[in-house]
Parts: structure tokens; sequence; C-alpha cells
């Protein structure tokens, strides 16, 4: 009866090792330079700050057109009739996410940077769903809640996670480029405001539908920033042969 566990406890060993091998073979480059390391310019195009940059620049969009359409998006849901008065509770609705602060150093404590992204997607996908799903302006109530919420945890969330992979005298203009890209891809809004006030009478469903779809394919766009992360970990914490000649050649600190 031994020699014939034997074998199998032998080949689960080694199956778990083989396992084991190879998620590390897979961070093993000995070439990898943390993007903390490296020039200033060779930081700006990393891979996992082009694509922070493409994630703040689609929500930033969406945050955007929803402040700049609100008043006629309400109209056409009635809110002339109530004296504007679901506009103002948006209004005065935008702050209240301070509150959300304690929810986001949870989140960022127990999943990381990685799962604050997907919770802010997942607040762009719910607030999308609320103004795709229902005209009742007191269901709007809620999804002005959701929105407070994601315009919260995506500005501090995302400049936060800034000094966690970039040098210090590079962030400041990574956060600039963060912002100019936030006044530029604005311009997508234009033509779908057109559509909806020229075209639609006044109904944004279809530019609120394309804002809640095109938040799904930026799940997979964190999922990638995610193994961006992790392999920013793992040399940080085995720094690999470039890691250390780099810091070999760097000049002394003055005294």
């Amino acid at each position: 009866e031994e020699s014939l566990d034997t074998p199998v406890a032998t080949d689960t060993i080694t199956l778990e090792t083989r396992e084991e091998e190879a998620a590390q073979l897979q961070y093993n480059d000995d070439d990898y330079i943390l993007i903390q390391n490296r020039s200033p310019v060779e930081q700006i195009k990393s891979k996992l700050f082009v694509l922070t940059m493409i994630f703040f620049a689609f929500h930033g969009a969406m945050n955007n057109f929803t402040l700049a359409t609100a008043r006629d998006q309400l109209a056409f849901w009635g809110d002339d009739e109530t004296g504007n008065k679901y506009l103002s509770i948006f209004t005065l609705l935008t702050p209240v996410s301070i509150v959300g602060l304690p929810l986001q150093d949870y989140v960022l404590k127990h999943y990381g940077y990685y799962g604050g992204f997907q919770f802010i997607n997942l607040l762009s996908l719910l607030h999308g769903i609320i103004k795709v799903s229902s005209p009742d302006l007191n269901v709007q109530i809620l999804g002005f809640i959701v929105f407070s919420f994601f315009r919260c945890f995506m500005f501090t969330i995302t400049f936060s996670f800034l000094p966690t992979f970039l040098s210090m005298n590079v962030v400041g203009r990574c956060a600039g480029l963060l912002v100019l890209c936030q006044g530029i891809t604005p311009v997508l809004n234009i033509p779908l405001t057109q559509l909806a006030v020229k075209y639609l009478d006044g109904d944004f469903f279809y530019p609120n539908l394309f804002y809640t779809v095109g938040v799904l394919p930026i799940f997979l766009l964190v999922w990638v920033v995610g193994r961006r992360i992790q392999l920013e970990n793992h040399h940080h914490h085995h720094p690999g042969a470039s890691d250390n000649q780099q810091l070999q050649s760097s000049p002394p600190p003055p005294a």
C-alpha cells in the first residue's frame, strides 16, 4: 500500500513545484528596470502609465459629459415641471462622496489599486445602467449618489496611484498629462450631445448607452494594469541585474 501511495504524493509535489516555477518564470527578467528607475521620458512611455492615462481619459470624458448635459437630460425627464428641483439635488449631492473616503481606504487596504480601479469601473457601470434603465427622476437620485462616489474614487485613487510607481520628479508631469487628457477627450462629447439634441429630440439614451457599454473594455484594461502592478511589485522586492546596475551607477546622495 505504501508503494502505491508514494508515486501519487511525488506527482503532487512535482506538479506544485512546476506551477510555482511557471509562476516565477513570467517575472524572471533580469533586463527589467523598475519604472521609477527609468528616465523621465521612459516613465511617461511606460505601459503602466499609458494604460492609466487611457483609463482616466475614458472616465474623465464620461464625468464631463454627465456634468455638461445634466441640465438637458433632467429637463427631458421632466425636471422643468418641478422647477429644476432634481438639478438642485444633483448639484448638492456632488460633494457628498467625501463620506466615502473610509470606504476608499478599505478598498485600497484589502484589494489594492487594482481593486480600486475595478471599483471605479463598477460605479461607472452602475451609474450608466441607472440612466438608461429608468426615466423616473426619483430613481435618478440614486444615480446622483453613485456618480458622486464615482468622481471621488476616480480622482483620488488615480492620482494617489502615480507615486507608487513613478519617481517623484515625474509624478507632477504625469498628473498634468492626466488633466490634459481629461480636457481633450471630451471633444468626443460634442457629437454625442449634438446627436441627442438635434436628432433625438433631447433624448440622451444612446449617448448614455455608449458610455455604459464603453466601460466594459475598461474592465479588461484594468486587468492588464493589475498584471503590470504585479510585475512592478515582484521586481521591487526581487531587483534584477538591471536594477542593481542602475542603483550602483547612481551618484551618492549629497552629504
